[in-house]
C-alpha cells in the first residue's frame, strides 16, 4: 500500500509561513551545523528552498547568518501563483513551477524543502530527493523533515500527533491569535524531530535505501495505520489552521 497524496490537506497557507518559521523548526540549527564543519566555505552559499511559500523565512535566514559575515544567494521554488509577488521581492532569485518540470542547470550548496514531501506518495518523495541529491554541489547539504520510517510503534507516533491536532482545535476559542501560537508550538516540536540533514549526495541516496528498506519491513497493517493516521492529523490540522482569508498576510 502507497502513502496516499494528501496535498490538498496538507499545504499550509502562505499566511503560516512566518519570518523566524527557520529558526522554530530547526533548519537554521542544522545550517549552522553544516556551515561550522564546512572547512573550504565559499564566499557565497547558493541555497535553494523548493516550495519556498512567500519567501520570508528564507530572508530572515539570510539576513542573520549576513551578521556573521556569511552571505547566501537565495532561490525560491513554489508552484503557488498567489506567493509570487512576495516570494519575488524576499528572495534573489523566485522560479514559479512544479519542482518536477524545472530544469535547473545550477548547483546549490545548500536545499532546504519542508513539509512539501509530506504531502507526497512515497515515489514522488523517492523522486524528489534524488532530484535534489543530484543538484547538490559535491559537498553540499540537503536539509529536509522527510519521512524515515523508523517508528517502531505507529500507534504511538499517531497518538502523539492526535494529541497535537486537537490541542490545535481547542485552541479555538482564543481566537486565531490562540491558533497560530499553538501552530507554532506544535511546529516546533513535530517538526523539529523529524528534521535532517545530509552532506553530499550519497548521504542523501543512503537514506532513500534505507527510508525504502523501513517501509517494505513494515507489516501490512501497520502501513494502512500509517496512511490513515497520517491522513486524519493532517485532516485535523488543516481545519484548525485555515485561515481567514486566502490572502498571504506576510510580504515581507
Amino acid at each position: 500500500m502507497k502513502l496516499k497524496s494528501m496535498s490538498r490537506l496538507a499545504n499550509w497557507h502562505s499566511s503560516f509561513t512566518y519570518p523566524e518559521r527557520y529558526f522554530d523548526i530547526g533548519v537554521a540549527e542544522h545550517l549552522s551545523k553544516y556551515l561550522l564543519q564546512d572547512e573550504n566555505q565559499k564566499d557565497v552559499l547558493a541555497v535553494l528552498d523548493v516550495g519556498c511559500s512567500t519567501g520570508i523565512a528564507l530572508k530572515t535566514t539570510k539576513e542573520f547568518f549576513s551578521k556573521y559575515g556569511i552571505k547566501l544567494d537565495v532561490t525560491g521554488i513554489d508552484v503557488r501563483n498567489f506567493v509570487k509577488d512576495a516570494a519575488e521581492k524576499n528572495l534573489d532569485t523566485f522560479i514559479l513551477g512544479d519542482f518536477f518540470e524545472i530544469d535547473l542547470s545550477k548547483r546549490f550548496d545548500v536545499i532546504i524543502c519542508t513539509n512539501m514531501l509530506l504531502n507526497m506518495k512515497l515515489e514522488k518523495i523517492v523522486k524528489a530527493l534524488k532530484k535534489m541529491a543530484l543538484l547538490l554541489t559535491p559537498n553540499g547539504c540537503l536539509i529536509t523533515n522527510t519521512y524515515s520510517f523508523t517508528t517502531t510503534s505507529t500507534k504511538k507516533e499517531f497518538l502523539t500527533q492526535l494529541d497535537y491536532s486537537f490541542k490545535l482545535l481547542k485552541s479555538m476559542k482564543y481566537g486565531w491569535n490562540g491558533i497560530y501560537q499553538e501552530f507554532r508550538r506544535q511546529e516546533h516540536e513535530m517538526i523539529v524531530r523529524r528534521m535532517k540533514s545530509f552532506v553530499g549526495k550519497n548521504q542523501v541516496f543512503l537514506f532513500i535505501d534505507m527510508m525504502l528498506k523501513n517501509w517494505n519491513e513494515l507489516s501490512q497493517k501497520d502501513k494502512t495505520f500509517l496512511v490513515f493516521a497520517e491522513y486524519l492529523c493532517r485532516l485535523l490540522g488543516y481545519v484548525g489552521n485555515k485561515p481567514k482569508n486566502r490572502n498571504p498576510s506576510i510580504k515581507g
